[in-house]
């Protein structure tokens, strides 16, 4: 049995912009079979699956940052 990818293909063979282009997606709550169809429409064969794996970190990542934003909006406001 082989040993799972440590990077994503959605971040290591697709261009940058393409990859912004499924982080908006994602984060509009588009299905992960969507995204899948719409890269492969442009040519990339990443599976469902894939575009699930990489979204649930994705957007694990945002809420924490959403998170830690909060957070701080807290701080800087009760020292004022």
């Amino acid at each position: 049995m082989g040993s799972r990818r440590k990077h994503p293909r959605i971040t290591t063979e697709l261009p940058k912009d393409l990859v912004r282009a499924i982080n908006e997606r994602l984060v509009a709550g588009e299905t992960y079979e969507s995204i899948a169809a719409y890269l492969r429409e442009r040519g990339h064969d990443i599976s469902k699956s894939s575009v699930g794996r990489y979204g649930k970190d994705f957007l694990s990542k945002l809420e924490r940052l959403r998170i830690v934003k909060e957070q701080a909006r807290t701080i800087m406001s009760e020292g004022k």
